[in-house]
């Protein structure tokens, strides 16, 4: 079978002022000379992008802007600093980039431009989101970025292919989702849009194609969750091995390999080769941003397992392999990884009201990152772990609606450790329990489920650096 190579690119890889742009075509060019062909790149927005889109988003919501003549002027310097240094002063690919742009930031026909016109219709309905945040987020991100390194990579020698801003790019977008915030990947609805991209590919042309944005069967843009190009990546991956005799393996460059801890917080952790999904999906909803764990719910959903690779941008022979089944233990402890994330929320309910608020979270919220505590016996109260308080501060009328005396608390962090073979290994939690002995950690729960892969220790927000870093330190061989 023909090999081809998904490759996704995210912010961070792009570098400090996007100096990274020459390693990462050396990446493609090297991919395209061992395959034959191809490949798919996938690509977010330029670093900052859309947490400054969502600020200018928010303000016009809360109809709290200045009389700025232009909103998006500094998201305009970013992307016009980037063109002139990747494109030159002048030539056609910066016209041809400028000409795509205009479509959506310029007049047409009279009208105003369709970006102000989403912020108008933000700032009227005092709602940033469905929509309109779909379409603030797209013209100032990923579709913006993925026409204008088309063009960089068109200018570098290389033929590329992308859905043109000024075109009904809506009716041929390989990603079809639903309507809703944080979108659901519509599989088959999809698989009848990406024979363009294997059209592409057959023709010699490397689609270049902007992640985190889908489309409804409709053509109305949405978004999938913060970090959802790693699901575009998988998305695509499945779509063309189902579809065609490609080999797909799904490459995720990232700036630094997988260790077993941030290195910000531990000196000289261990390199990472393989990881399971089930490590994965743990990992990613722990304060690991390794890959979107819900690009693995994907794969799980459909039944296609697609070969994935975490690959070093700067020494590419650094490669974490993602298996499904168990992988190999890490130089020989059972202990894969250690995490730590603050700002997450523990929620208290009368134990009357769990399991409804369990179906709730599962079934109507379609909400994954939480995990039921231990039961407060004594109190008659059912404890919910949140790895993200703001979630728990959008929603506290709703949890008020299960418990009126519901309490929550917002100073917590959580360190977990994880490891496929963790359950067997004999004493782990009790090392890491040991590790914080004699120390002025709070611990507020302690819930050792070797049985799942993970065990988590949760303390105060700023507790958690010192329980990582004593944590990993402990032997668990």
């Amino acid at each position: 079978m023909q090999p081809l190579t998904v490759v996704k690119f995210g912010g961070s890889t792009w570098g400090k002022g996007e100096n990274n742009i020459p390693i990462i075509m050396d990446r493609i060019r090297a991919i395209r000379k061992t395959d034959g062909i191809g490949p798919v790149v996938v690509v977010s927005t330029l670093p900052g992008i859309t947490n400054e889109a969502i600020g200018i988003g928010t303000r016009y919501a809360q109809n709290n802007f200045g009389a700025e003549s232009d909103p998006l002027a500094s998201i305009n310097d970013r992307y016009l600093s980037f063109v002139t240094r990747y494109l030159g002063g002048e030539g056609s690919h910066k016209q041809s980039f400028y000409k795509e742009r205009g479509y959506v930031y310029s007049k047409q026909d009279g009208q105003s431009s369709m970006i102000i016109d989403t912020l108008n219709t933000i700032k009227r309905n005092r709602q940033f989101k469905g929509i309109d945040r779909a379409r603030l987020l797209a013209y100032t991100g990923e579709r913006l970025t993925d026409v204008a390194f088309s063009y960089v990579l068109r200018r570098h020698g290389m033929e590329t292919y992308h859905y043109r801003l000024d075109t009904d790019w809506q009716r041929d977008w390989p990603i079809v989702t639903d309507g809703r915030d944080s979108a659901r990947f519509l599989f088959k609805e999809s698989k009848e849009r990406i024979g363009l991209v294997a059209k592409q590919l057959e023709g010699g042309k490397i689609p270049v194609i902007g992640g985190f944005i889908g489309v409804t069967t409709d053509g109305i843009e949405t978004t999938y969750e913060r970090g959802g190009s790693d699901r575009t990546a998988i998305d695509l991956g499945m779509l063309l091995k189902s579809e065609s005799n490609y080999n797909v393996k799904v490459d995720f460059e990232k700036e630094v390999p997988v260790m077993s801890a941030d290195p910000r917080i531990v000196e000289k952790p261990k390199f990472v080769s393989h990881m399971s999904y089930n490590e994965l999906t743990l990992a990613g909803r722990c304060g690991m941003k390794i890959i979107d764990p819900v690009s693995i719910r994907d794969m799980e959903r459909e039944g296609i397992d697609v070969d994935s690779e975490i690959v070093d941008l700067y020494r590419p022979t650094f490669v974490t392999e993602i298996t499904k089944k168990p992988a190999p233990v890490n130089g020989g402890s059972p202990v894969k990884v250690v995490t730590g994330k603050g700002k997450c929320a523990i929620a208290e309910l009368d134990i009357s009201k769990r399991d409804a608020f369990r179906l709730y979270l599962k079934g109507i919220a379609l909400y994954d990152d939480w995990v039921e505590l231990s039961v407060d016996e004594n109190k008659g109260r059912a404890r919910f772990l949140f790895m993200d308080n703001e979630y728990v501060k959008d929603n506290e009328e709703i949890l008020m609606g299960y418990d009126r005396n519901v309490s929550i608390d917002y100073d917590v962090g959580v360190t977990t450790l994880i490891g496929d073979d963790m359950g067997p290994a004999y004493g782990i939690a009790a090392n890491a329990f040991g590790a914080l002995k004699d120390t002025k950690i709070r611990i507020k729960n302690f819930d050792g489920q070797g049985s799942t892969s993970r065990i988590l220790i949760v303390t105060g927000e700023s507790d958690v650096n010192e329980t990582v870093r004593r944590v990993h330190g402990a032997k668990y061989n």
